[in-house]
């Protein structure tokens, strides 16, 4: 949203141009729901389509998940944007015409993108493409993961060549791009600061002002629902997707009181499930057995799906005599379930039901 993240896009648009930094590579670190995609995603955009080469990680998709294929995707969206690398790639797969036949991929790195680099005339290399590469903590686990976290460790090799990697702080991320890492952490729970309060203050006044909400007599929301959120941008999302799916003021309500009475954990990662837990309270509460059984049946398809699932899909999936939940029952499911969907749009049958996010589906594991 604009407004928000502004203080760690300074800090990336300095490092962008700064050719005497201490690393290439720019690695930007947080919590689950912390805003690290979004981030992400908008530094796509300010840097420009035209130059910049992304990879999206998505825990959900077998192409996006596996490490194998991210150089030579890379590769690719390197070349339509850039004429010496087009040449290169192009003479080089010429020559090599089964490389990308072959299932080993652990020489993409220096096949596809080092010399593909290194083929940048000198006197254009200062506007070289910078290359994105969003969650790296979905990569799925394997050896080629290794290799790929290695292959980042080793793009020192491109001194004049800059790479952005978002993902969680885990502890094999850590211990292979810690150390030769411009490392940015973006603050939550008990280490907040008050520059991602404030972008979290400014997204609630914003989608408050959107729903046309008087705030007359809660005077204090925005910055009580601030404070709960302890930096993750997926919190305040949330809840206002639940606030916004029914009637505003007394879900508004709820939300305060429920976060009021139990207090505030330090693990922000628990006021989140505490969010997660009082939604699907509010659409068991008053369910009949039936509608219960099938509300359970169509979430845990959702959650459990190996990729999204349609609502078409989820037709078929309970089309038999055990199971028979009616394209109806689906919807008015779905419906009730919204807040904790990315989009909805019962109209379109096709359409991949994607959650709001993983953090739902840890929330469900753990």
């Amino acid at each position: 949203m604009n407004g928000t993240r502004q203080h760690i896009f300074d800090i990336v648009d300095k490092w962008c141009y700064d050719k005497k930094s201490k690393s290439n590579l720019l690695w930007i670190s947080g919590s689950p729901g912390a805003g690290k995609s979004a981030i992400a995603s908008s530094l796509v955009s300010r840097i420009g389509h035209g130059n910049c080469a992304r990879f999206f990680f998505k825990r959900d998709s077998a192409y996006y998940r596996n490490p194998s294929n991210v150089w030579k995707t890379i590769a690719y969206r390197l070349a339509i944007i850039n004429k010496d690398i087009g040449v290169y790639l192009d003479k080089y797969l010429e020559t090599n015409p089964s490389y990308l036949d072959n299932n080993q991929r652990s020489k993409d790195f220096d096949n596809l993108i080092v010399k593909a680099f290194n083929s940048i005339s000198q006197e254009t290399q200062s506007q070289a493409p910078i290359v994105i590469i969003d969650a790296l903590d979905e990569c799925e686990i394997s050896e080629e993961q290794k290799d790929f976290l290695t292959s980042l460790a080793n793009w020192g090799k491109l001194s004049n060549f800059k790479i952005i990697v978002t993902s969680r702080r885990q502890q094999d991320i850590q211990d292979t791009i810690g150390d030769c890492s411009y490392h940015l952490h973006i603050p939550t729970g008990q280490a907040v600061d008050a520059t991602s309060t404030q972008d979290i203050h400014i997204f609630l006044n914003n989608s408050f002002q959107q729903l046309k909400v008087d705030l007359g007599n809660f005077p204090h929301a925005i910055n009580q629902l601030a404070q709960y959120s302890a930096g993750l941008f997926i919190w305040a999302k949330l809840a206002i997707s639940y606030i916004a799916a029914g009637t505003v003021t007394k879900r508004l309500e709820t939300v305060l009181m429920n976060m009021g009475q139990l207090g505030q954990f330090k693990d922000n990662n628990l006021n989140l499930d505490r969010l997660y837990a009082q939604i699907l309270y509010s659409i068991f509460e008053d369910c009949t057995q039936e509608e219960k059984t099938q509300y359970e049946m169509v979430l845990g398809s959702l959650i459990f799906a190996k990729a999204p699932l349609s609502i078409n899909m989820l037709e078929v999936i309970f089309d038999d005599k055990e199971s028979k939940i009616t394209l109806e029952a689906i919807s008015i499911a779905l419906g009730k379930f919204s807040p904790l969907l990315l989009s909805l749009d019962l109209d379109d049958g096709d359409a991949p039901l994607y959650l709001c996010h993983l953090s739902l589906q840890d929330f469900f594991q753990e």
